[in-house]
């Protein structure tokens, strides 16, 4: 009689090996249940605790809210809240190193980012946009397998995204790195550059930020602008006001603005 695997013996083994699969299924299912539990259970908590206390009682370093806003970093998995609550953390002096390890490392990031792709949009010899897409552009996408219509809303918004908080957090440490912002393709990057180092007064960027609006086509040109007339120094003044000239009812609105209301005017903080 042969001992080969006959009937009985490939019976046997099927089941060995079902019971072996059963036993893998049923290692690992909880596991993906669990993190789906706990992922919902701290989007949960999250909108919680943004709901404790008002964004006022935050801004006056309230300790509970203070304490809130930590725990909503550590918890959420959402970067545009993750990145809001690091920035308001620095703005407020209340912020850890690893609030400003995050955020600055996401602006590193996006700055990378940035600069290995070619900007969208094509402007004529005046800053004017032209109706068309960059081809280069075109092709980068195509060569990476990229949607281009949402790579080109994404190089407006989600790349720049860590920059929108890097630029009220008031960290001075962030100096340098706000100052290689400047000579960033993407031009919202450079538009949260200027103001990143307006809100920190750094009057030795005042010449970078001038030269940056005379780069800087029609559709951020203005926003850079308004960055220099944050300075109280004469010159940042004056290029702020050529960059309006010819807008002097648009620049006196401005102006009304910084002066009753601040940053507050443009920002939430």
């Amino acid at each position: 009689m042969s001992w080969g695997i006959g009937s009985l013996e490939r019976t046997s083994l099927g089941g060995q090996i079902a019971v072996l699969f059963i036993a893998i299924a049923q290692a690992f299912a909880p596991v993906s249940s669990r993190a789906q539990e706990e992922k919902s259970a701290a989007s949960k908590k999250v909108e919680e605790l943004r709901n404790k206390y008002s964004f006022q009682e935050l801004l006056s370093a309230n300790p509970g809210a203070v304490a809130s806003a930590k725990e909503i970093f550590t918890l959420t998995t959402d970067p545009k809240i993750k990145l809001k609550a690091a920035s308001i953390l620095l703005n407020i002096g209340k912020a850890d190193q690893v609030h400003f390890d995050y955020l600055t490392g996401e602006a590193e990031k996006a700055l990378k980012d940035a600069q290995e792709m070619p900007w969208p949009t094509v402007y004529d010899k005046e800053g004017k946009t032209i109706d068309k897409i960059n081809p280069e552009f075109l092709k980068w996408c195509e060569a990476r397998k990229l949607d281009a219509l949402d790579t080109f809303e994404s190089a407006y918004f989600d790349v720049p995204m860590p920059w929108l908080f890097l630029a009220p957090a008031r960290d001075p440490r962030s100096h340098d790195l706000l100052m290689r912002g400047l000579q960033s393709s993407n031009v919202m990057i450079v538009v949260f550059a200027a103001e990143g180092l307006a809100r920190l007064q750094a009057s030795d960027a005042i010449d970078e930020i001038i030269a940056a609006s005379h780069r800087a086509p029609l559709e951020t040109r203005f926003s850079i602008a308004r960055a220099l007339l944050f300075f109280p120094d004469s010159k940042a003044q004056a290029a702020a006001a050529e960059v309006y000239k010819g807008k002097k009812a648009d620049l006196d609105v401005v102006r009304k603005a910084i002066e009753s209301k601040g940053w507050k005017a443009f920002y939430d903080y």
